[in-house]
């Protein structure tokens, strides 16, 4: 068997390996079939690799300790197979361990950290993770970020997407100046992902001290804004036209949860995606049915890239308190105008994503259209988890049977 599995090139084997990487069982059994299997079979076996050690209430997980025995081992060959990693450990001695052995992983490029409110020393261990190209920073409590958690995210050079998802408790944040070190540091960024209670000072930060940014994709989740509009967005506009020769692909969406504090106030300041020429996808979620109508009708008619445009509209629940929107009929008009305004989309996919009894009063809005023999329409009932949000993992699982369990708090 061995002779004629050497006759076979080895990228083929790989590209059969690849169509098997979401049947675990399966990957299991090719790597005690064939030698030259064993490589590519680890690899998506590992993918994500979750290293856990927690307690929580009456849950707690520890494969760290068995992670370290493993590295320890002198047979073992974990190390090179391991590319994306999870990092949910409580205890800092622990992760720095973890850390050490990690950076001996040649080709580990992706890294999501659940940071358990680790001190500077313990965040500093893991810029030793350089080469990384993907990072995400989730925090596991309602810890702040601060200085510390700047420097971490700014030590690695090479990094191509960048995640933050922060809690809706964590108001007030502090950015330094900095480092000569961390100069140019995002020059190589091209994926911004974003869930924060107030972008503005984030944004402000990165127009202000990092210029090198040239973004494919942003995407940004606004949590707990104003009932109305989107809150300030004069430091978001800004940024979106310092991104205009580059992005492509733009997600705009708020997060509503009550906490107490009177919302209804209006805040009409609108999302301008004017000088935003290059863009080919484009989704806009929120409550306010004229917010996006007000944000699509800033449009360049210059934009003739657009292939995928999302509309959406969420549903308000008694519990956030009073609202005095338009009722759902007349937000579905509103939205059906709004993209009806643009003109004939050309081979563009629209996605109407609302609650579901909404989609009864989108059909006059659409029976008119002139582009109605281009336009495909689809319906999408919730919004989507951020790409290695700590939601996304626990929805998601990767395919993994175990993941809930790893992270789970």
């Amino acid at each position: 068997m061995t002779d004629y599995f050497s006759s076979i090139p080895s990228e083929i084997q790989e590209s059969i390996i690849e169509e098997l990487r979401d049947e675990l069982p399966t990957l299991f059994s090719c790597s005690l079939v064939q030698r030259s299997w064993v490589s590519a079979a680890k690899t998506h076996i590992l993918k994500p690799t979750i290293i856990s050690q927690f307690s929580h209430q009456e849950r707690s997980r520890d494969n760290a300790t068995e992670f370290l025995t493993l590295c320890h081992s002198p047979h073992s060959t974990i190390l090179p197979a391991i590319k994306f990693v999870v990092l949910n450990i409580q205890d800092a001695s622990i992760l720095k361990e973890v850390t050490d052995e990690l950076a001996k992983a040649s080709p580990l490029r992706k890294v999501v950290f659940l940071d358990h409110g680790h001190t500077e020393e313990g965040l500093r261990k893991l810029q030793q993770l350089s080469d990384i190209e993907d990072f995400a920073y989730n925090p596991v409590h309602d810890f702040g970020f601060g200085e510390k958690e700047v420097r971490l995210i700014t030590s690695f050079p090479h990094l191509r997407t960048l995640s933050i998802y922060l809690r809706e408790s964590v108001r007030d944040i502090a950015f330094p100046l900095p480092l000569p070190q961390e100069t140019g540091c995002f020059k190589h960024l091209r994926t911004l992902r974003l869930a924060l209670f107030d972008p503005e000072p984030l944004l402000r930060w990165l127009l202000d001290h990092h210029p090198e940014i040239a973004l494919e994709k942003l995407d940004l989740r606004i949590l707990c804004p104003p009932h109305r509009g989107w809150g300030s967005v004069s430091a978001l506009n800004a940024f979106l036209e310092s991104q205009a020769r580059t992005l492509t692909d733009l997600s705009l969406s708020v997060k509503y949860m009550y906490d107490g504090k009177n919302r209804t106030v209006p805040v009409y300041e609108t999302i301008n995606l004017g000088p935003l020429t290059n863009l080919r996808a484009l989704s806009i979620i929120t409550h306010d049915a004229r917010c996006v109508r007000d944000s699509l009708a800033t449009i360049s008619p210059k934009m003739e890239s657009l292939k995928h445009l999302t509309v959406g509209y969420l549903g308000w629940k008694s519990g956030y308190g009073e609202c005095d929107c338009e009722d759902v009929a007349e937000s579905m008009r509103i939205l059906g105008d709004a993209t009806a305004a643009k003109g004939p989309l050309t081979n563009t996919f629209l996605y109407l994503r609302m609650v579901r009894y909404a989609w009864r009063y989108m059909g006059d809005s659409f029976e008119d259209r002139q582009d109605k023999e281009t336009l495909t329409i689809g319906v999408l009932s919730s919004p989507d988890q951020q790409v290695d949000s700590r939601q996304y993992l626990l929805r998601y699982s990767l395919n993994k049977e175990d993941v809930w369990r790893a992270v789970y708090y």
